[in-house]
């Protein structure tokens, strides 16, 4: 299973996440070290062709969310299972919620990736 990370770019959360998660492959947009937008989405959106998976990860202090909104959509579009993590609740990130699975904390959604990654 892969599993593409979307969300902040500061905390470094992805780490926690590849670390609890070791029979996972990630795809991880911290490692491409791109400065330029187009670039850097191009391998975003090449990296969400690549995954069956999209772990988004809307930390509550991430400012607006418009990246993993848009791999997100992306990815649902081509039919990929979309995770949500929404820590923020913002009455914005509603149809992302409404149409995702969703869970409230990361430690719950590394639980469920886990346990995914056992029958996929």
């Amino acid at each position: 299973m892969k599993v593409y990370l979307s969300g902040g770019m500061r905390s470094r959360w992805q780490e926690i996440v590849i670390s609890s998660c070791p029979d996972i492959h990630f795809i991880n947009p911290c490692d491409h070290g791109l400065k330029d937008s187009k670039e850097y989405t191009l391998w975003d959106l090449t990296g969400v062709d690549q995954c069956d998976v999209i772990l988004a990860y809307m930390e509550s202090d991430n400012p607006g969310g418009q990246g993993l909104c848009y791999e997100c959509g992306y990815g649902k579009g081509k039919g990929k299972l979309v995770i949500v993590v929404d820590e923020k609740m913002d009455k914005y990130m509603a149809i992302l919620r409404e149409h995702n699975t969703v869970f409230q904390s990361l430690t719950e959604a590394m639980l469920f990736l886990n346990s995914l990654s056992k029958i996929w």
